[in-house]
């Protein structure tokens, strides 16, 4: 795949959710903001309750995206195989920019709930939303070296704590290439941090923060910042339905041209 941007897209197959409709309306968003005529689109699937793989391929297929590989894992390792993926990207300059999202919300059972479209968890609704929405100036400030990652929300405060809150980022690929290797670990937590784990820190200083999609600077989370903010955007969302639906699918529209 020859494309500028590389999209890893990391998906827990759960079968108790309504895991095809959660999907399909997840890169459709994505889909909608034009990105794919740029981008190519890497799917790492965990599927611990064996789910049929056919059936899988076959949702990914019905899509319709030109640039797609598709891999399966039974394992359950929380995020590696998507974080490795990503970085084994980087690594080989396959593209010079990188994003990673994760179909947040199919893990989990009736936690903010959104049934009305999709079945989609409204957390991931926001979180797909901000990771895309303005993805043409987001690459052309990599372009500009404005900064190296990008995340929705970011903490930038500790240098052993500067996390990409719920794991929707960007990142160049000379940036992935100074990043350690992802390891196998029991602590989920670990693949949040990992992007900002490099094996020595960039010069100038500011060029190890994480820049955020959501207040478009280096604005600083903390976990209850990020949390209040995503519960905000939450209710914005939920309680100005039809309105916010398609505000959301209007600014995506706006963006992409």
């Amino acid at each position: 795949m020859s494309k500028k941007i590389g999209i890893v897209y990391f998906a827990y197959i759960n079968p108790e959710k309504n895991w095809k409709k959660l999907i399909s309306g997840q890169i459709k968003d994505v889909k909608s903001s034009g990105i794919f005529e740029e981008a190519a689109l890497y799917v790492v699937v965990s599927n611990p309750f064996s789910v049929n793989e056919e059936e899988i391929k076959q949702l990914f297929n019905s899509l319709k995206i030109s640039d797609i590989e598709i891999e399966f894992h039974t394992e359950n390792k929380f995020e590696y195989y998507g974080i490795h993926k990503l970085w084994e990207l980087g690594i080989n300059s396959a593209h010079r920019y990188l994003t990673y999202f994760h179909t947040k919300g199919m893990s989990y059972k009736g936690k903010y709930p959104f049934g009305l479209f999709n079945d989609r968890c409204i957390r991931e609704i926001v979180l797909t939303h901000y990771l895309f929405k303005d993805y043409k100036k987001t690459v052309e400030l990599l372009d500009q070296e404005k900064f190296f990652r990008a995340g929705v929300l970011c903490n930038n405060e500790e240098p052993s704590f500067m996390f990409t809150w719920f794991n929707f980022f960007w990142a160049s690929s000379e940036y992935v290439k100074k990043l350690v290797e992802p390891e196998v670990t029991t602590n989920r937590f670990y693949y949040e941090s990992w992007n900002s784990q490099l094996k020595t820190p960039l010069e100038p200083e500011k060029n190890n923060k994480c820049y955020s999609l959501y207040f478009r600077d280096y604005t600083s989370c903390t976990p209850d910042d990020s949390s209040n903010i995503l519960a905000r955007l939450r209710k914005i969302y939920k309680y100005t339905l039809p309105f916010s639906y398609f505000w959301f699918k209007l600014t995506l529209a706006v963006h992409s041209k």
